[in-house]
């Protein structure tokens, strides 16, 4: 289980990921599970890859998106677990890099969707999260 303090590393064996046009697009070349992170989740996706914490996550989005921090940082964790569970990423012990937490001047509509789809059995799992 994923707590705030932890850090994640991306399955780079596994996936492959891309942010495009404000979505996370990540594809398990394993097993065929094709999953897909709108507005803050691609945010996330993002600040993962770089290497900070679920805290600093959770901050940097707070600042950014219009929820309390307690909300974002319960949203990402259970998303962390998620992501987990899938083999898209596992825990790092590595330290997490410093990330410069700034307050925009207004603040967007806070929501995420999770969309996973198998090719294989055409089954899909939609994981929503915030607004």
């Amino acid at each position: 289980m994923v707590s705030s303090q932890s850090r994640l590393k991306v399955n780079v064996s596994d996936i492959a990921a891309k942010v495009i046009d404000g979505e996370a697009i990540l594809i398990n070349v394993a097993n065929g599970m094709y999953y897909s992170m709108d507005n803050a989740g691609a945010v996330v996706w993002e600040l993962i890859q770089e290497g900070h914490s679920l805290a600093q996550i959770s901050e940097y989005i707070a600042a950014r998106y219009d929820a309390s921090l307690e909300t974002i940082r319960a949203d990402i964790e259970r998303l962390a677990d998620e992501l987990v569970e899938r083999n898209i990423v596992a825990l790092d012990t590595e330290p997490a890099l410093p990330l410069d937490v700034q307050t925009p001047s207004s603040k967007q509509p806070y929501n995420c969707l999770l969309y996973t789809s198998d090719a294989a059995d055409d089954s899909s799992v939609v994981f929503v999260w915030g607004g």
